[in-house]
């Protein structure tokens, strides 16, 4: 086995860090689930030794990565209708439509009909090792909207740290229940993950979860079947970005997502299904701005309701 990166703990100072923190914080692109197989499968070793996944760094180890190209299964362009934004040499933006998911996860199951088939022969795929080739974020599989893709590992690594640096403006459209005690507000809630469901996330302490902070602003309000229901038009700009973050925050203050499977109100989401014909979540990526690698100048790109969500607010008003 042919080990092609080595991280030496004192150059990153991660001193008390456990091994498969600092691999998911590192290693951006690769899942939690390929840095498990990897670790079991003796991928990834510390001071060329195989190590659990709550190994304690120090600043004396060497963290080694085998080379992964191998067995990841075969990425293959097709022809998916995905509207671009915005291009230029070294970034796409494309406005990625609901019920696609961003990129394949592990296994064979999933490497067709994602995002990243569709945008693959717009990138330099060559110079990316894994199944996200070109991916910076991502956003829900029921989620439409803005997404920002990297056409090379430059522009990858220069985008990924406007990203750190909280330098990327995210804004989101969303459709909640109920009408909110302040128009305007500020979450500042870290999320973590559910202790059963670990494909769910939830609101936490400090300690067990990441810091999470979302910008609210009411839109409209609106009232529906003579009063009995009421729902509001959010939006709603994000400073970091957690796992289902959103629709965490808005569940935790009792105005969750319409339409939302996981944290949503099942009896107002029937009724949305029913009579508006909405049949996901109502989030949708509306606005991103950030610096162009190319250019070195800010992009701002808008990314409009799709018919499905539009439909629904022209029903409502």
């Amino acid at each position: 086995m042919v080990f092609v990166k080595k991280y030496t703990c004192s150059k990153y100072s991660f001193e008390g860090k456990r091994l498969d923190k600092f691999l998911v914080d590192e290693l951006k692109n690769f899942s939690r689930s390929q840095l498990q197989r990897m670790i079991k499968e003796e991928e990834i070793k510390v001071n060329g030794k195989t190590k659990k996944p709550g190994y304690v760094l120090t600043n004396a180890d060497v963290v080694e990565i085998a080379d992964v190209k191998k067995d990841q299964g075969t990425l293959n362009a097709e022809k998916v209708d995905v509207p671009i934004l915005y291009e230029d040499k070294d970034v796409l933006v494309v406005n990625k439509p609901y019920g696609m998911i961003v990129h394949p996860v592990d296994g064979a199951k999933s490497m067709s009909g994602t995002l990243v088939n569709a945008i693959l022969d717009k990138i330099k795929k060559d110079e990316f090792v894994n199944l996200r080739p070109g991916i910076v974020h991502r956003i829900d599989k029921d989620t439409s909207g803005a997404l920002i893709i990297a056409r090379n590992k430059k522009s990858y690594e220069h985008l990924i740290g406007q990203f750190k640096e909280r330098r990327v403006d995210k804004t989101y459209l969303a459709l909640v229940c109920g009408i909110l005690e302040h128009p305007e507000g500020r979450i500042e809630s870290p999320i973590g993950r559910a202790y059963v469901d670990r494909k769910r996330m939830r609101v936490t302490h400090e300690s067990e979860g990441k810091v999470a902070i979302s910008i609210y602003k009411t839109l409209k309000t609106f009232k529906l079947e003579h009063g009995r229901y009421s729902c509001s038009l959010l939006e709603v700009k994000i400073k970091t970005g957690r796992t289902h973050q959103i629709r965490v925050h808005m569940s935790a203050l009792g105005s969750p997502v319409i339409g939302d499977s996981a944290y949503g109100n099942k009896k107002l989401n029937t009724l949305f299904e029913e009579k508006y014909a909405l049949k996901r979540q109502f989030l949708h990526a509306y606005k991103l701005a950030f610096v162009s690698p190319a250019t070195k100048k800010e992009v701002a790109v808008v990314a409009d309701l799709p018919s499905d969500l539009e439909n629904v607010i022209t029903l409502l008003s």
